[in-house]
């Protein structure tokens, strides 16, 4: 339509919609071309503190470590994560990537999708003390030697605290964007549902909630005009992993520089799933699958259970 004053139109397009809306009256805007136009803009803010810590021993009497703490926060107005969607639209249950009110961009300023409060990882290396020269076996014979001597072992550990998640409006629910439904509000914006992995939650699928779920959905409520729900309060798995790796060595007898090396890795030693806290069914009018996690964290090879590889290699 055309509108006698395009700055104020900006603010409020119900006062300025003439022609489009004289026939309807007042607070009422329809525009014919389109229903929802998205667009990208240098408007956003994000922010990032942290207290990073490491212990380190260098390579010495066999045996090398790193240990890692971090305890950080990242607030944003939007992002995504590497193995969430490519825009970030539609993830950790609800929205994250998107301003649902364009014109009050704060509304969606919260945790990152990618916000872990606490964070802790390790690697080491170790040479076992076997074989010749070694504090045992140190006089070994070359058969003995063989069996007992140059063996190696390393390892990967992380352990995080969970990462957030979101509860979707509804289904058919534009409270203020007619393309994105939005996140929902809580009843009580003081007072969130326990959280937390609960196994057989319903139907045999686990839940981040720890408490019924049927009464979950009484913590929320649809949007209003105007707002955009919460982002990132809600709080699910986080990751668990350890892998390790066993390596043994031989020394050929026709080369000192000849050496034949065995290598045996496992991913996910401990086999344990870690749930994908941006993997959720948040609609709370889907009541036979909402609050329940709908895949895990992939350890190895896109899957989340253990699995190993073996390698052979000659040196020469």
């Amino acid at each position: 339509g055309y509108y006698p004053d395009h700055t104020s139109a900006l603010v409020d397009l119900d006062l300025f919609c003439s022609p489009a809306c004289s026939k309807y009256g007042a607070y009422t805007f329809f525009n014919g071309q389109f229903a929802s136009l998205s667009a990208q803009s240098t408007l956003a803010r994000a922010e990032y503190n942290a207290l990073q810590l490491t212990l380190r021993r260098r390579f010495a009497d066999g045996y090398q470590f790193d240990m890692n703490y971090t305890f950080g926060h990242a607030k944003d107005h939007g992002s995504a994560v590497e193995r969430g969607s490519a825009d970030g639209e539609f993830f950790n249950g609800g929205y994250t990537g998107y301003l649902i009110n364009s014109w009050d961009p704060d509304q969606q300023y919260a945790d990152a999708d990618f916000d872990i409060r606490h964070q802790f990882n390790a690697n080491w290396v170790a040479e076992l003390p076997f074989g010749q020269g070694r504090r045992i076996g140190r006089n070994a014979g070359p058969l003995l030697n063989s069996i007992i001597g140059d063996w190696s072992v390393a390892g990967l550990f992380r352990l995080t605290s969970g990462l957030p998640f979101n509860v979707i409006n509804c289904r058919s629910c534009w409270a203020t964007n007619w393309q994105l439904q939005g996140n929902a509000s809580l009843v009580d914006p003081n007072r969130l549902p326990a959280t937390g992995t609960t196994k057989d939650a319903l139907n045999g699928k686990p839940s981040p909630f720890s408490e019924d779920l049927e009464k979950v959905p009484e913590y929320f409520r649809f949007d209003y005009p105007g707002e955009g729900g919460f982002r990132n309060l809600l709080r699910g798995d986080g990751f668990f992993t350890l892998d390790m790796s066993v390596n043994k060595s031989w020394k050929m007898p026709w080369g000192s520089n000849n050496r034949l090396s065995f290598r045996w890795d496992t991913f996910n030693v401990t086999n344990t799933p870690r749930f994908d806290a941006g993997n959720v069914i948040m609609t709370p009018d889907i009541g036979s699958t909402f609050g329940t996690y709908d895949g895990t964290y992939a350890t190895c090879d896109g899957n989340a259970g253990r699995c190993m590889q073996f390698s052979a290699r000659y040196e020469f």
